[in-house]
């Protein structure tokens, strides 16, 4: 499986790049602007590290390690999504605190919450866009989002019914009592911490502003001038793809995506390509530098231990 999704992330960027033309790629790329492209990769190395505190403060009450130690975490995680579809490999990082003090139930829980936030967020932005493109009002949103939030309360239910079969041997019925503690803690962590996940949604805004802003510096550096509105929900919009399990963290299906989307605002293939992947890029050389001198500092405090 692992193997399929690299090669549909393989086959979908270079379908992109013969499409785009080589030629017209490397134009993009010797047009762009330094002092905007720094900007650029500011506010996106702002939103990873944003987004790694965020999540910290929701598992926060109950790790007992420190910040330094969940983000030696939150990393290993984001590496691990280079190699899993989907969020799976975000996801990885209950496995990496699994010593850190909360149950798996816990940790999957506080997960599903900061999930579950950032998910609302792009769903409305989504729909933003959609109202945006088709020329619907955007009275009809908060009926939608009505609907998803009773969606999510009936799911949450009928994982809650599936977690009351704990006569069940072997591991369906370790699974179901999973299932049963992780709907538990889900509704003990909002009626406990409602503080945190308001804070972890203000949080969220902030960090959405970001990518957005991120987006638009990096169309700017390659001489579009459209509003950070417009350029903010369609990256938005685009990296929704990423959710769905068909690559290795949306690589090919995103660009793919983002090609068709940014051409309703007038922006060519080769440009979008050229933004999209010098992002992505500039992401990964962060989280593996981040990663890297993490592992160092683990290390050397080894190191001196033994002194």
């Amino acid at each position: 499986m692992l193997s399929a999704r690299i090669s549909i992330a393989a086959i979908l960027i270079i379908f992109l790049i013969r499409l785009a033309r080589v030629e017209e790629i490397l134009n993009s790329l010797s047009r762009i602007t330094w002092p905007s492209l720094s900007l650029a990769t500011l506010f996106l190395y702002a939103s990873i590290l944003l987004g790694s505190f965020n999540q910290y403060l929701l598992f926060q009450p109950l790790l007992i390690i420190s910040f330094k130690q969940f983000i030696r975490s939150y990393f290993k995680a984001y590496i691990a999504g280079l190699f899993f579809p989907g969020q799976v490999g975000d996801a990885s990082i209950i496995f990496f605190l699994r010593h850190s003090g909360p149950r798996y139930s816990q940790n999957f829980s506080i997960y599903l919450w900061d999930k579950y936030i950032t998910l609302l967020l792009y769903a409305g932005i989504l729909f933003l866009f959609l109202s945006d493109i088709t020329g619907y009002s955007i009275f009809f949103i908060p009926v939608i989002l009505v609907i998803f939030l009773g969606f999510s309360a009936g799911m949450l239910y009928f994982v809650s019914m599936l977690g009351n079969y704990r006569s069940l041997e072997g591991w369906l019925g370790r699974f179901s009592t999973f299932l049963k503690n992780m709907t538990s803690e889900i509704l003990h962590y909002a009626a406990r911490y409602p503080l945190r996940l308001l804070i972890n949604l203000s949080l969220t805004c902030i960090k959405i502003l970001l990518v957005m802003s991120c987006y638009y510096f990096i169309f700017s550096a390659l001489g579009y001038v459209i509003s950070l509105w417009k350029i903010g929900i369609s990256s938005i919009a685009s990296g929704i793809i990423a959710y769905l399990p068909v690559s290795i963290q949306g690589i090919g299906t995103v660009e793919a995506a983002a090609v068709w989307i940014f051409g309703h605002l007038n922006i060519s293939p080769a440009d979008v390509l050229s933004g999209f992947l010098l992002l992505r890029a500039c992401g990964y050389i962060l989280n593996i530098a981040v990663f890297s001198l993490i592992c160092l500092i683990k290390i050397e405090d080894k190191t001196i231990e033994r002194d």
